[in-house]
């Protein structure tokens, strides 16, 4: 069992070196282009999600999809001004940064 979030890569080489299950109850973090692209899908069930970096609307989009637990994006966002106008799945709110 994984006692910290890990990253997708360091939760693969776990995965790679045993044929048991892993459990990662406290989610994963990363940036968000890896946890968009979802590599060996750990962004998945109820896990909570950390991203590490700003991302774009259509990634927190992406792994918002992929969870039905808590994502968070502390570090904000940053798209073009069409995507952040849009808005989509309402990303720009409360006291994030945008740039």
């Amino acid at each position: 069992s994984v006692t910290d979030a890990g990253t997708v890569a360091e939760l693969s080489a776990i995965d790679a070196d045993t044929s048991g299950t892993v459990t990662y109850g406290l989610g994963v973090k990363d940036q968000a282009s890896a946890l968009a692209a979802n590599t060996n899908s750990y962004v998945t069930g109820s896990y909570d999600v950390s991203v590490t970096d700003a991302g774009t609307v259509a990634e927190l989009s992406a792994i918002d999809v992929d969870t039905t637990g808590t994502v968070t994006y502390g570090m904000g966002l940053k798209d073009q001004a069409s995507a952040l106008a849009a808005n989509t799945n309402s990303y720009v709110t409360g006291s994030y940064d945008v740039s």
